[in-house]
């Protein structure tokens, strides 16, 4: 009995040292890979300064930090910045993803974001960014064998917002300065249930 609560409080111990080491070992492979990942799936340019990646002070949330980021346009859109944010947080519960039937995530921060919608004479938007999966088989998909997408979101913050909508096809554009907005809700396939609250400077 002895032994096993000694090999227990060992592993206690490696597990907590992991997760205080292992964001810092691997903290340049974990930004490459988001960077990667990102920039794979978009068609933009995505880069940020920095990241950070907690367990410990914010168990059995992970969280993680984004530090600079920005989203720019290519081709008929390059050197045009669609979105710069100081500080972009996002905590989730790491049960829930384990599980998989429903993610839970504490909060999504964003702090300092200056917001660029541009759209084209033509109707081509900038932030129309996602790439088409030409992979995905064209195949219908049965809604009784396919598994609902369940999401709880507790808390999200939009702080010092600056949001610029420029639309040459419609002759519009107008700016809004200071934008805070928040709210909590729960996601999911068929119902949206959300509480929010939204101020703006001008």
């Amino acid at each position: 009995m002895k032994r096993i609560f000694h090999f227990l409080l060992y592993l206690v111990i490696l597990l907590v040292a992991s997760a205080f080491i292992l964001p810092i070992v691997f903290k340049d492979s974990i930004v490459d890979r988001i960077k990667q990942e990102a920039n794979a799936n978009l068609n933009a340019k995505l880069d940020f300064e920095d990241v950070n990646v907690s367990l410990i002070s914010s168990f059995p949330y992970f969280g993680l930090d984004l530090v600079g980021l920005e989203i720019s346009g290519v081709d008929r859109f390059e050197n045009q910045k669609l979105v710069s944010v100081d500080n972009f947080g996002l905590y989730i519960d790491l049960m829930s993803v384990i599980s998989g039937d429903r993610y839970s995530i504490e909060e999504i921060s964003v702090e300092g974001m200056d917001l660029h919608v541009l759209i084209l004479a033509d109707g081509t938007a900038n932030y129309d960014i996602a790439k088409v999966d030409t992979t995905a088989s064209s195949e219908e998909v049965n809604p009784e064998s396919s598994s609902a997408f369940n999401l709880a979101l507790r808390e999200y913050r939009f702080q010092d917002i600056d949001f610029r909508y420029q639309d040459l096809e419609a002759d519009m554009d107008f700016i809004i300065k200071d934008l805070d907005h928040q709210g909590l809700g729960n996601f999911t396939e068929n119902i949206v249930d959300l509480k929010t609250s939204t101020e703006a400077q001008s």
